[in-house]
């Protein structure tokens, strides 16, 4: 995986820990 798709990943998990 690159670098920006990891970054992308780690913001979605992030997201969803904060609507939780």
């Amino acid at each position: 995986m690159d670098l920006i798709g990891i970054t992308c990943l780690n913001i979605e998990k992030q997201v969803r820990i904060i609507m939780e």
